[in-house]
């Protein structure tokens, strides 16, 4: 069955991720946001809405198709959700809205699955993004392990590593460390 009648919004290049108990999805969502609306005196409702498509992340009911926002940061792309284990938060990456990505770092960021208590986990300086931007979190729900570029040699060549975030002290350690290498997709046991 459908889920979703989307006419305002389309569906990211963010992805999506089913809550452990299948009750609720986490999508992230193109959006258009209204910059202005006049009514003339005696006129018509004038609407202009921009088309800046800042990825923002949305939960559906899977039982109603009701949709709710849970972000709502104007310049930032917020994309890839993961639930945690027992489906109490959401990591999710976020991202300056550019034309031209290249030097801007992805950020990991968690919140509460209701989108409250936003945390940014991450302060990458240095790299250059998610090679697969999936956030695995640890089956105790204590750390996130996802795969990170570290180094761009040319157009076609870069390297990753694999980082795990500790997510109640925020500290982030690169667990492989392996130049001219790509470590990527993990996975814990």
């Amino acid at each position: 069955r459908r889920l979703l009648d989307i006419t305002d919004l389309k569906l990211g290049r963010g992805g999506m991720a089913l809550s452990p108990d299948g009750k609720t999805i986490v999508l992230s969502l193109d959006s258009a946001r209204v910059s202005r609306i006049e009514t003339p005196q005696g006129g018509t409702v004038h609407v202009e809405i921009t088309e800046n498509y800042d990825e923002d992340l949305f939960t559906v009911d899977v039982k109603t198709g009701k949709l709710k926002r849970l972000t709502d940061t104007p310049g930032v792309m917020e994309k890839f959700p993961s639930y945690s284990p027992d489906g109490k938060q959401i990591a999710f990456v976020g991202q300056i809205d550019t034309e031209n990505l290249k030097g801007v770092p992805q950020e990991v960021y968690v919140m509460d699955a209701d989108g409250s208590n936003r945390i940014h986990l991450t302060h990458h300086s240095e790299g250059l993004g998610f090679h697969f931007a999936e956030l695995r979190w640890s089956p105790d729900g204590t750390k996130i392990a996802y795969s990170y570029l570290n180094v761009l040699v040319g157009d076609s060549e870069d390297y990753c590593d694999v980082f795990v975030i500790d997510v109640k002290k925020g500290n982030v350690t690169n667990i492989t460390q392996s130049p001219y290498i790509v470590d990527s997709e993990p996975e814990w046991s």
